[in-house]
Parts: C-alpha cells; sequence; structure tokens
C-alpha cells in the first residue's frame, strides 16, 4: 500500500509539473532575421614573421535592414590543414574557435574595424579563416567570406608581408 502511494504521488507531481504553464511573461514573437546582423563580407587577412593578423569591418546592419547599435562578440573559426591534404572545392571542417568581444559602433555612422592576431601557425599548413559577429546571445550571422594561405615560416622564407584579396564564401 505504502509503495502504491507513493507511485501515485509521484505520477501526480509528474504530470503537474508538464501540465503548468511557463514561467515569466509573454510577449510578442520576434523574426530571427531582426536579431542577425548582416554576414561580414570585407574578411582579409596580413602575413609577417609573427604569424597573421585578421581585420573586419564591423556590419552596421541587421538582416532586416534595421540600424544594428553594437556587435555582442565575433567567432573567428579557423581550419588546420596540412598542405599535401588540402584538396581545392573540398568541405573544410572548422575546428577552432575564439570569442572576441564586440562593442559599440560609433554613433557618427563611421565604420569600426575588428582585429584577431595569431601566432601559433605550423609550417606548411593550409589555414583557413571565416567569422561570424552577434548582435545578441543566440543568432549569429552567416559565415563571413573565406580567406585561405599556407603558412610558411620566416625562417624558410625571405620575410614576407602580404595582404589578401577579399576570398569566396
Amino acid at each position: 500500500m505504502f509503495f502504491c502511494c507513493r507511485s501515485l504521488t509521484a505520477i501526480t507531481m509528474l504530470l503537474a509539473l508538464t501540465l503548468m504553464p511557463g514561467c515569466g511573461r509573454k510577449t510578442a514573437l520576434v523574426p530571427p532575421q531582426k536579431l542577425v546582423p548582416v554576414a561580414i563580407s570585407d574578411l582579409r587577412y596580413f602575413l609577417d614573421e609573427s604569424g597573421v593578423s585578421l581585420k573586419w569591418t564591423y556590419p552596421v546592419k541587421m538582416e532586416n535592414g534595421d540600424e544594428l547599435l553594437a556587435i555582442e562578440s565575433f567567432e573567428v573559426l579557423r581550419a588546420e590543414i596540412p598542405e599535401e591534404e588540402y584538396c581545392e572545392g573540398c568541405p573544410v571542417r572548422f575546428e577552432k574557435q575564439v570569442l572576441i568581444d564586440g562593442g559599440l559602433l560609433p554613433a557618427s555612422g563611421e565604420s569600426r574595424t575588428a582585429v584577431y592576431k595569431e601566432a601559433d601557425l605550423r609550417d606548411g599548413y593550409r589555414y583557413q579563416y571565416k567569422v561570424r559577429s552577434r548582435a545578441g546571445r543566440w543568432y549569429p550571422s552567416n559565415d563571413s567570406n573565406i580567406i585561405s594561405f599556407t603558412w610558411r615560416s620566416p625562417s624558410n622564407e625571405s620575410l614576407r608581408t602580404m595582404e589578401s584579396a577579399v576570398g569566396h564564401r
């Protein structure tokens, strides 16, 4: 009898929890494109003896055309492929992800540039990078253009500084 009462109590509590209304207040639904920044289209890179510097301009609009006041963060994604295994047009797995704080956009309408530097590069590897921005926690933008280069350490090759053309999407 004791077992039967415990089972009945547990079932009653489970039903009560699943049938309870949600907590918080109800508000109008917000379409996701109203929360998503436009994808970055000007990702570029610069190489020097210490590694790579990525640069891009902060987006100023949302997908729906609304003005953007701030970027919460950027996600920098990297693929690292041994040069001998690289295949043009083959799918690439972006593994490394770095989060960079964003910030307010200038009220004057001027552009703002973000920079990410990385020195942890291996000789003879092809690197590909792309960036996403976030205006809020849950909604990242679409991927930026992808930039790609093969790293040759300065000890193996004369010192060089290169600027990429804007890559492909």
